[in-house]
């Protein structure tokens, strides 16, 4: 087999690297990770707290971060009702959490999974659209309205329970007011809905530099349902958008890719719970990426994996997916293309 049958055309990414966390005051593992923060478990208290509770927790890092810029606090709640920790993302940027060291939030949990889960911030017209997929674990999340939910999309403010943990993701608001109980009565309802496919939004928009979210009258959270395992090459010309081959030695696996799987997101790495890569050897992680489409583009999101990944030869955190990209996880190449003509 030719070097030029092995692979597609190279491209080129834009990458987009994620914050380092803010300074809360919970006690950092700089030793492993200084991107790190560690979330330990109370030893007494099980049950994860209700949204209001988890909110008057956040809500002085909210106060404090409305002076600096669009972007989604993200405040991890325990059960005792305190703060344990938080991140501000910008738009465009991610986060991992779960109990591995590479995570930008760490649990100490057990019962969480080493790569539990997938934050992401999409810059839309009027505001920010917070993401959150489950990587496929044994322990799905629950939204506000105590249903199960393995990936989400909110137009505004989220709260997810996994765990013993609440977590809550609000965007930055300048005019959010200094007393707890006001901010909280301010935010607008949140209306859920379960839906059969992904397509939860148009084109996305780059979110104005001024100001901060524009309100609205309620939130929309949508639930995404769960892919299942890809099998290769298998969608009618007319379903074909991108095609991914993993080039894992003697082995070349190429995958037919819809919209729709996109929309849903597509897991790689040697874990079952993966749509795709069990066959790569033991230095690809075995959760160790994520390819979803967020709005009209598609993102490679490097799931916090031990051996890192590159995009055209760059290190890649998360970034934007071209026609054509090499992608390489912990050696195993990655040869990615789109079909225009499905794309239009």
């Amino acid at each position: 087999m030719s070097d030029e049958s092995r692979k597609f055309p190279l491209g080129t990414g834009q990458q987009f690297e994620s914050p380092e966390p803010t300074d809360t005051g919970v006690p950092v593992d700089r030793s492993r990770n200084a991107a790190t923060i560690m979330v330990t478990v109370a030893a007494l208290a099980s049950e994860p707290v209700t949204a209001p509770r988890a909110f008057a927790a956040i809500h002085p890092r909210l106060v404090e971060a409305a002076a600096h810029g669009p972007g989604v606090v993200l405040g991890v709640v325990g059960p005792l009702g305190t703060l344990v920790s938080d991140l501000v993302l910008r738009p465009n940027q991610c986060a991992m959490l779960g109990r591995h060291t590479s995570c930008r939030v760490r649990f100490e949990d057990p019962g969480l999974s080493l790569r539990h889960l997938a934050v992401h911030v999409e810059p839309v017209s009027g505001g920010l659209r917070t993401r959150v997929w489950d990587l496929h674990t044994s322990t799905p999340f629950r939204t506000e309205d105590g249903l199960h939910a393995t990936a989400v999309v909110a137009d505004g403010p989220l709260f997810i329970t996994v765990g013993q943990y609440t977590i809550g993701m609000l965007a930055v608001d300048a005019q959010i007011a200094a007393d707890t109980d006001v901010a909280w009565a301010a935010l607008p309802p949140r209306e859920f809905r379960t839906q059969a496919h992904a397509d939860v939004s148009a084109t996305s928009e780059p979110v104005p530099d001024s100001p901060r979210s524009v309100r609205r009258s309620s939130t929309r959270i949508t639930r995404i349902p769960q892919l299942s395992r890809l099998v290769p090459r298998t969608l009618p010309t007319g379903l074909l958008f991108a095609q991914i081959a993993i080039d894992a030695g003697p082995r070349i696996l190429v995958h037919d890719l819809a919209l729709e799987h996109l929309r849903r997101g597509v897991l790689l790495g040697r874990y079952e719970r993966c749509q795709a890569g069990h066959h790569c050897d033991e230095s690809v992680s075995r959760v160790h990426l994520v390819i979803v489409a967020i709005g009209d583009t598609v993102w490679a999101i490097d799931t916090a994996s031990t051996n890192g990944t590159t995009l055209n030869g760059d290190e890649l955190r998360s970034a934007r997916l071209t026609g054509d990209d090499t992608l390489s996880m912990a050696g195993t190449v990655l040869y990615w293309r789109t079909f225009a003509a499905a794309a239009a």
